[in-house]
């Protein structure tokens, strides 16, 4: 696309980076992580080819241009979550799921509030009180898969609680995680 174009290459690829900042910031390490590495990664294969072997051929173009659509597709499709989340008729959706999930772990049936918890989560993982209703589920049920996710969810509630709002109820829900039925490591 822009090959020769220092100033369009050098902005995609720091929207890219951005975006894997913004990620590693509010819990979503992994996705964070992956687009971080994957975009030095990528722009390194570009650089060499230009600059070491002076070649510009199909694995150049194709380094690049993989790292602009990846980093395009990721800056538009963070920023469109974060304002879509917003919308009425998704908040609305949010509390009537959030409601029913919370009613399920009240009855105890730990599947149906792990099922409407999952469910708020995949759409919006910044959502923290769900976040946390979910670790907590699963740390109820117990399990040694359904104690490792909590871990990890507990873990990303944390990072999502820039205010510490939450840091109370995560300390209280976190001894779930050693008693019986855990594994051996915390």
């Amino acid at each position: 696309m822009f090959e020769d174009s220092l100033p369009i290459n050098l902005s995609i690829f720091l929207a890219g980076q951005l975006v894997a900042y913004l990620y590693l910031r509010t819990g979503r390490r992994q996705r964070g992580l992956t687009l971080m590495i994957g975009g030095w990664v990528l722009i390194d294969v570009a650089l060499v080819q230009r600059f070491a072997f002076a070649t510009v051929d199909e694995v150049f173009y194709s380094a690049l241009i993989a790292m602009q659509v990846w980093s395009l597709l990721e800056f538009l499709a963070y920023f469109w979550a974060r304002i879509y989340r917003r919308r009425k008729s998704v908040r609305k959706r949010r509390e009537i799921e959030f409601r029913d999930g919370f009613q399920a772990y009240l009855r105890n049936d730990l599947e149906s509030a792990i099922t409407a918890f999952r469910g708020i989560v995949r759409r919006d993982p910044w959502d923290l009180p769900v976040v946390v209703a979910l670790a907590t589920a699963l740390a109820r049920m117990g399990g040694r898969g359904p104690l490792r996710r909590s871990r990890s969810l507990f873990k990303s509630a944390r990072d999502l609680d820039v205010d510490s709002s939450f840091d109370e109820i995560i300390a209280a829900e976190t001894p779930l995680l050693s008693g019986p039925g855990a594994a051996s490591k915390g």
